[in-house]
């Protein structure tokens, strides 16, 4: 049934976006997160997994990861606290973010490139409304700084490289 659900949310959501800005953008996206630097305070550089923990004040966990985003780094914000985040690029190319789904189209107002939704650029986390996250991006060159706008009670998370040298990261406190 919670499959279901979220195939009808996702559904419902394709076709507000679509009604308010066209086509998507991004179709066919592929999850590549620039190398940057983050700074700021309220997050915790952590491995983005099945079954850890997505929020610092809850003991919700991530589920339902794609493979192109498990073992991704991620910031861990509190989860209905404020995070301030500073994103400045070490390359040009993608940013990525993942806020919960009812605040994407805000993201999209702020310039953010909303996908069309599939398994790929969607994932949960377990409260009891399986509450769905969204993936979106945005272009940037090398040595641009961005702010990373934080809306919902999840916040804004913004993806980051995996860690080649080792599979886990150590917490990050800023």
């Amino acid at each position: 049934m919670k499959s279901f659900s979220r195939f009808v949310f996702m559904a419902m959501v394709a076709v507000i976006v679509s009604a308010r800005s066209g086509l998507a953008a991004n179709s066919s996206l592929k999850i590549h997160p620039v190398k940057a630097e983050v700074t700021g305070r309220g997050f915790e550089i952590r491995v983005l997994r099945k079954g850890t923990p997505a929020f610092k004040s809850r003991a919700y966990t991530w589920s339902d990861l794609s493979e192109d985003i498990e073992g991704l780094r991620y910031t861990q914000t509190q989860g209905g606290g404020t995070a301030t985040i500073r994103l400045k690029a070490m390359e040009s190319g993608s940013v990525f973010v993942a806020v919960a789904a009812n605040q994407m189209l805000d993201m999209q107002e702020k310039g953010w490139s909303l996908p069309t939704l599939n398994r790929s650029n969607t994932f949960t986390y377990n409260d009891a409304a399986q509450s769905l996250m969204v993936i979106l991006s945005h272009e940037v060159k090398q040595g641009e700084e961005i702010d990373i706008p934080q809306v919902g009670w999840p916040g804004t998370i913004v993806l980051l490289p995996s860690d080649q040298k080792s599979k886990e990261t150590k917490p990050l406190t800023l």
